[in-house]
């Protein structure tokens, strides 16, 4: 593959590159045609012409109707492409043609645009429209140059300013003032994982107080159906209770005809299964009610029968 004999970078390096050095600048303008492939690939790079141009110029591709070839178009008529102008220090020096008609021809005319290393390069006239429009390009540039860095060193100053803002008003009561809102929002989120905590537990004992009866029930159905038909009456030692709990749901038990109606209270207090409210006992046949002041009397004592049937009440605290 041939190398590059093209400037790869935008025109307005070009044309810096072209005054500092002192050299010209080659606009070759093409449109990918078959003449335009030649000038290309045969003419341009042919020994007679390609070092003269590496030495003397800055050869820049303009493909026809670009943004680049309008602005060569400025001081340089549009032409049939193919072309090559040449400009120095703005100022159009050659313009090859069209309709060059042999390589020879071509070679000629480029040497024509390079009079000699040793004869001075045409000075530009300071009041050619070439010139004046390389120099307005190049104020335009320069002054672009100069809106970004000033840009920059605004955007400096206000980071500085802002930083050295921000240290002075650290002042001891902004320092405390910010250890305060720090600390109420550490002590906000420290309540809201708390009650986020009791939820869950809570939940968690509900699930186990339901799993609990659930097994008390199942408790209860077994013996049930397990236990015989008839079941044998209390002894002439026992008293039998039925309770009606707080749900309306019925559970029973033996009791010795010793046992204090405190005793009754806290086995019935581990079996059942209604919600644990506050409760007292209401005896039925006969119909009465016990009050705190039976707790300690036996089964006996109260005139229980062998059977009996207790309801409980729900007592407020």
């Amino acid at each position: 593959m041939s190398s590059p004999i093209f400037h790869s970078g935008p025109i307005d390096a070009a044309i810096t590159t072209a005054v500092q050095q002192g050299i010209s600048l080659v606009f070759f303008v093409t449109d990918g045609g078959e003449k335009s492939l030649q000038w290309e690939t045969v003419y341009l790079r042919s020994p007679e012409v390609l070092p003269l141009l590496k030495k003397q110029s800055v050869l820049l591709r303009l493909l026809q109707g670009s943004p680049e070839a309008a602005f060569l178009a400025a001081f340089c008529p549009a032409q049939k492409v193919p072309y090559i102008a040449v400009v120095k220090n703005g100022a159009l020096i050659a313009n090859i043609t069209n309709d060059v008609a042999s390589r020879g021809e071509f070679i000629q005319q480029i040497h024509s645009a390079f009079p000699g290393v040793e004869h001075e390069s045409p000075s530009a006239d300071p009041k050619s429209p070439t010139t004046a429009l390389f120099a307005e390009r190049r104020a335009r540039l320069e002054a672009q140059e100069g809106q970004r860095q000033a840009q920059e060193k605004a955007e400096r100053d206000q980071r500085i300013a802002r930083d050295k803002f921000r240290r002075e008003t650290q002042s001891p009561a902004r320092a405390k003032y910010v250890a305060e809102q720090k600390k109420i929002r550490e002590d906000d989120q420290a309540d809201r994982l708390r009650i986020l905590r009791l939820v869950e537990n809570d939940k968690i004992e509900r699930r186990e107080r339901e799993a609990r009866k659930q097994q008390i029930q199942q408790t209860r159905q077994h013996a049930q159906t397990s236990a015989p038909e008839s079941e044998p009456g209390p002894s002439s030692n026992e008293t039998a209770i039925s309770f009606r709990l707080l749900d309306g749901s019925i559970l029973k038990a033996k009791f010795a005809s010793s046992s204090k109606l405190a005793d009754v209270r806290q086995w019935l207090d581990e079996n059942r299964t209604d919600e644990a409210l506050p409760y007292g006992f209401q005896q039925v046949l006969p119909n009465k009610s016990l009050s705190t002041s039976d707790e300690n009397s036996t089964l006996t004592g109260l005139a229980f029968a062998h059977a009996t049937t207790l309801v409980l009440v729900h007592r407020v605290e």
